[in-house]
């Protein structure tokens, strides 16, 4: 793609769609940090985040505000037209784009003409995207055993969101009007690229931006934490409400560094023998089958081209994860009770760090009706 507008000079808007755990987290804190260098080539990235900074969620989570032209979605959306100005074109990052359908992609080209839509989609190894996002899920809250989570997925097997990228893929595909670049995750990595350099250059067409060096990504906390994280939910399952902290932010922001190293070093030393792994194969023949039915599929929309004719990974995945004796073991039962209380909601500590939680999103929200966002 070019970052040079359509005909016309009509410019372009960019639909970043994810999905989680592509390194989107990365690729938003560079997009933002970005902003002026993008400007330079070409490409507005809009200030419109309020419960994230960096990101768009609030547009993505509210696609019905389109179809009605009316709501916060809508509003902004429009504003972002009137203030871009013609001819400039437009990046909108969030994993919550790839659940929009035809209706709302014809919908934002409306506000948006005569600009024309493109989508970017980041394809990953389903399998390892299922675990980072079983992880990602108990540390919003939930609390489903690893092997529960397998299983479910598992049953569901094409029918699985997660295990079978073409759901989302599909929709996208049979509408040719609408150009999309697929980066390839894993290829990326063998390479040893950096993946919003390449997103930057394949996407936008604007080469030469380097990465900020102090991007933060998302990172996979030890299974050891992730495991307490979980049982701290099953012990304290109302944290999280009210649009406050999730467990995981609560364990981060009120627990000190010395008290999570304590509570890794304590499960991993105490509570061995509760220990388990489980290994998986690719190389079973649906995956496979999978793999080469998304090579056909995307064909020379795939960035970059597989050397190997391969996009998947291929050595087999092993996780470790605990069983359900792990809450027995006294030293982890007491962390478990010394955590409980520190994010107890409605305690001191949670109920500061949910006010602080508030006060920032009430700040990007006044800042964004104040100041431009284009």
């Amino acid at each position: 793609m070019s970052p040079r507008p359509p005909s016309g000079g009509a410019g372009a808007l960019l639909l970043h769609v994810g999905p989680h755990k592509t390194a989107t987290t990365y690729l938003q804190s560079n997009f933002y940090g970005n902003r002026a260098a993008l400007l330079e080539r070409g490409w507005l990235y809009p200030k419109l985040g309020e419960r994230v900074r960096i990101g768009h969620h609030d547009i993505a989570d509210r696609p019905s505000d389109l179809l009605r032209k009316s709501g916060p979605a809508h509003d902004d959306l429009r504003r972002l037209a009137e203030e871009a100005g013609r001819g400039t074109n437009i990046l909108l990052s969030s994993e919550g784009f790839r659940r929009w359908r035809p209706v709302h992609h014809d919908a934002l080209k409306e506000i948006f003409a005569p600009r024309e839509l493109r989508l970017c989609y980041v394809i990953r190894d389903p399998m390892s995207v299922l675990h980072a996002l079983w992880a990602q899920t108990v540390s919003l809250g939930g609390t489903e055993t690893l092997p529960s989570w397998i299983e479910t997925h598992r049953l569901r097997g094409r029918r699985s969101r997660i295990l079978n990228p073409m759901i989302e893929i599909g929709s996208i595909v049979r509408r040719p009007e609408t150009p999309c670049t697929f980066l390839l995750y894993d290829e990326i990595a063998r390479r040893g690229l950096d993946i919003f350099r390449v997103f930057a250059e394949e996407a936008l067409g604007a080469p030469a931006i380097a990465p900020r060096p102090s991007a933060p990504a998302n990172k996979r906390p030890p299974a050891e934490m992730t495991e307490f994280i979980r049982l701290l939910s099953m012990r304290s399952p109302h944290i999280g409400e009210d649009g406050g902290l999730h467990a995981g932010e609560a364990v981060r922001y009120l627990l000190s560094e010395p008290e999570r190293r304590t509570i890794v070093e304590t499960i991993r030393r105490d509570g061995a023998a509760a220990r388990r792994t489980i290994e998986i194969s690719r190389q079973t023949p649906g995956y496979l089958a999978l793999e080469r039915d998304l090579i056909e599929t995307l064909g020379p929309a795939m960035r970059p081209q597989p050397e190997r004719g391969k996009i998947f990974l291929s050595e087999p995945e092993t996780w470790t994860w605990y069983d359900d004796t792990l809450p027995g073991v006294p030293s982890v039962a007491a962390l478990l009770t010394k955590a409980e209380r520190k994010t107890r909601p409605g305690g001191v500590g949670m109920t500061i760090a949910n006010e602080t939680k508030r006060l920032l999103r009430l700040g990007r929200k006044v800042r964004k009706r104040l100041l431009p966002v284009a």
